[in-house]
């Protein structure tokens, strides 16, 4: 069983670590007055066949909150992304298109590349 201090001391644990408060002190947070909002791709995915090249573009919300972005591909044997949106299809397969801004946001856009289906006749 379980001793009364032993009891305390748990519960104390709890309060400042799953709580994020310590007893008898009240914790203070100053957030920022305006929040550098969101970026998203205008699209959530996007299939390809080898050798398409297309623009993908992205949306800053609110629109003031627009910044300098790096793209990048997770696996630029598949797919290129260059710095104006331009995806190049390379070969077959699966890879993530990151967009960061400069103050830390990220969005991803899932590619598939495939091979061109060919019919008879």
């Amino acid at each position: 069983m379980i001793d009364k201090k032993l009891t305390w001391i748990l519960l104390l644990a709890v309060s400042v670590f799953w709580l994020g408060k310590t007893p008898g002190r009240a914790v203070e947070a100053a957030l920022p007055d305006v929040s550098p909002g969101f970026v998203t791709f205008n699209i959530t995915t996007l299939t390809l066949t080898i050798g398409d090249i297309v623009k993908v573009d992205w949306t800053f919300t609110p629109d003031d909150s627009a910044t300098a972005v790096t793209l990048l591909s997770s696996i630029p044997t598949v797919a290129t992304i260059d710095e104006d949106g331009t995806v190049s299809a390379l070969s077959e397969g699966m890879t993530l298109l990151t967009l960061e801004t400069e103050d830390g946001r990220w969005a991803y856009l899932p590619l598939r590349v495939k091979i061109m289906n060919f019919r008879p006749g």
